[in-house]
C-alpha cells in the first residue's frame, strides 16, 4: 500500500486498537458504569451527545449549544483543546478521510 503520511498510517491503526484497553475497563468496572459513544455522534448530534454524556455521569443539566457551535477540538491539525476546528472543516476532514478508505477497498 502506498500510504501517503505516516500519521495516517498511525491514524488508521490507532483507530483499531480502542479494543485493547476495553477488556481491561469492562473487567475492572461493571457495564453499567461505562459509557462510551462513537465520534460520528459527537459529529452528527453533537448537542444531544454531550447532554446524554453529562446526564450519565450526574450532572446538572447545561446547555452544550453554545459550546459544540464553535466545532471540535483536536481535529483537523489542530492537535490540543485551544483552538477549535470549525464543523466545515471538521466535514472536509471527513470527507478526506472517507474518499482515501474509500479509494483502498
Amino acid at each position: 500500500i502506498n500510504l501517503p503520511t505516516t500519521k495516517l498510517i498511525q491514524s488508521i491503526l490507532g483507530r483499531g486498537l480502542y479494543t485493547l484497553p476495553l477488556e481491561w475497563w469492562y473487567a475492572s468496572f461493571s457495564a453499567n458504569d461505562i459509557y462510551m459513544f462513537c465520534n460520528e455522534d459527537l459529529r452528527e448530534r453533537p448537542v444531544e451527545s454531550m447532554s446524554d454524556l453529562s446526564g450519565f455521569l450526574g450532572l446538572p443539566t447545561f446547555n452544550f449549544t453554545n459550546v459544540v457551535s464553535k466545532g471540535m477540538y483536536n481535529v483537523g491539525g489542530n492537535e490540543g483543546y485551544d483552538k477549535p476546528t470549525s464543523w466545515d472543516e471538521v466535514e472536509e476532514v471527513h470527507e478526506s478521510e472517507s474518499l482515501f478508505l474509500d479509494k483502498e477497498e
